[in-house]
């Protein structure tokens, strides 16, 4: 699908804006990579090793535990059918006092995106595919405005070194598991994260092969697979990030690492210590 679809359901404006380099005392890490990358294993052994050398670390992932919309991206994602659980439970899930504080809190270019949030709990936008990958990113972007306003800047302010599993990249890369663009994912996080949207200090990508990456997958969920769980999904999710890191790094100056992380865990761990001591100033 071209990206002009997804411009046309969200009314994306063109990229004007700039992550905000982060101003706090606190560092920002990120791991990014496929489904079975080693990135959550990794991040942990990261926290870990911060604690033991004297960080107030916080370990936080994407989406996030107990937000409101991050516990609805996992009742999406956890859910046998992606359009049952649109039809079935997200329009009353919609009635939930967290979420309506959320809404009343929310600025015009968010209140633009839960706008359409409910246009689809309400079925005024089809339930075509695309449209159900569109409001699985748009929830997890929702839920990064709350991570970072809730959770990551207060930490941030405070010193603490976060490490978060998942960010940004991880919607703009698995929203185009289908076969779209990237880039109005990308807008997406301008006009939802605004000011707020802080670029990491470093952000850790783990690269293994696809392969790879789906038996350790297997095997860590027992058999089952979830929607992006496949070879072809899995290979344009990993071009997405390939694309859009290199973008973001050559137009933003985005600082991301690559690993491989089909490597030992502890020999990998190793070399990510090496490369964030400096930036912690250890």
């Amino acid at each position: 699908m071209a990206d002009g679809n997804y411009t046309n359901i969200y009314k994306c404006g063109k990229i004007n804006s700039d992550m905000q380099k982060n101003p706090y005392p606190g560092k920002f890490i990120v791991f990014e990579g496929i489904e079975g990358s080693g990135k959550t294993t990794q991040a942990k052994l990261l926290a870990e090793q911060l604690s033991k050398n004297g960080k107030k670390a916080l370990l936080t992932r994407e989406p996030t535990d107990d937000l409101f919309f991050g516990k609805l991206a996992r009742l999406m994602y956890e859910a046998e059918s992606a359009q049952e659980f649109v039809r079935e439970s997200l329009k009353g899930l919609l009635l939930n006092e967290e979420y309506l504080n959320s809404k009343r809190a929310a600025n015009e270019k968010k209140l633009m995106y839960i706008t359409r949030l409910e246009e689809m709990a309400a079925k005024k936008i089809s339930l075509e595919h695309q449209n159900i990958i569109l409001l699985l990113q748009t929830i997890m972007t929702l839920d990064r405005h709350e991570h970072l306003s809730q959770i990551i800047i207060p930490a941030l302010r405070e010193g603490t070194v976060v490490v978060s599993d998942r960010y940004f990249l991880s919607t703009v890369a698995y929203g185009a598991a289908d076969g779209a663009g990237w880039r109005p994912f990308l807008e997406m996080q301008y006009d939802v994260l605004g000011d707020e949207f802080l670029m990491p200090d470093c952000s850790i990508f783990l690269s293994v092969p696809v392969v790879i990456g789906l038996e350790r997958t297997m095997k860590k969920q027992r058999g089952r697979l979830e929607y992006h769980d496949t070879r072809e999904r899995l290979e344009r999710i990993d071009r997405a990030y390939q694309e859009a890191a290199e973008d973001l790094r050559s137009k933003h100056g985005m600082v991301m690492e690559n690993f491989d992380g089909s490597g030992n865990i502890q020999s990998v761990s190793g070399e990510i210590w090496n490369k964030i001591k400096p930036i912690i100033s250890l």
